[in-house]
């Protein structure tokens, strides 16, 4: 097993106009570095291959952030506070019977709950809030809903998809256009292993 696991950075499409970081996690010590980027027009073309996970990082108020890494099988959420991910800690296992997601609207932000019988993580997110008086980032970035978190939350809340984005991690791949896609938790389809 391999001492260093490689993540990307999961977001909108207009937070990665300059591109997508990648991260390398540290297993000893949960330790997270940035290792390089991946240009917007490669990902949506090819995807982004070599990956064991990926990193959710809300634009405000939360600090810290969620990591995804794939695990025998299944998919553990880890939270990340100061760049250090806490591995002695036990995950969130995405098919835990018990496993659970929430979205709350506030005023400013919404909140993002995933949880199990044993862990909570919450995040707050202000991502698709108003950019001014009269327009939303809707009305500039025209998507059902562009929020990192909450595509999380819809793709893990169907059966299918979320079945399709554990195959994905089991390849060691992430093909971002069809994670991105309005449709996608409709139409996310499981491929044959």
């Amino acid at each position: 097993m391999p001492d260093t696991i490689s993540l990307l950075q999961f977001q909108s499409p207009w937070q990665g106009r300059a591109g997508f970081k990648r991260y390398t996690l540290d297993r000893s010590s949960g330790q997270i570095t940035e290792t390089g980027c991946i240009k917007f027009h490669k990902l949506i073309r090819k995807g982004a291959k070599n990956l064991d996970g990926i990193i959710l990082r809300p634009a405000w108020p939360s600090r810290h952030q969620l990591c995804a890494l794939f695990h025998e099988e299944t998919v553990h959420l880890y939270p990340v506070v100061a760049g250090q991910v806490d591995m002695s800690r036990s995950p969130i296992d995405v098919l835990d019977n018990s496993f659970r997601t929430e979205i709350h609207e506030r005023l400013l932000y919404r909140t993002f709950l995933f949880a199990n019988s044993d862990h909570t993580l919450i995040f707050r997110d202000m991502e698709g809030r108003l950019l001014g008086p009269q327009r939303t980032a809707f009305d500039i970035f025209p998507m059902e809903d562009f929020s990192p978190f909450s595509r999380l939350i819809q793709i893990l809340s169907n059966p299918v998809s979320r079945m399709s984005l554990i195959l994905d991690m089991q390849a060691h791949r992430l093909d971002y256009s069809k994670w991105i896609a309005t449709n996608a938790v409709a139409q996310a389809s499981v491929k044959p292993a």
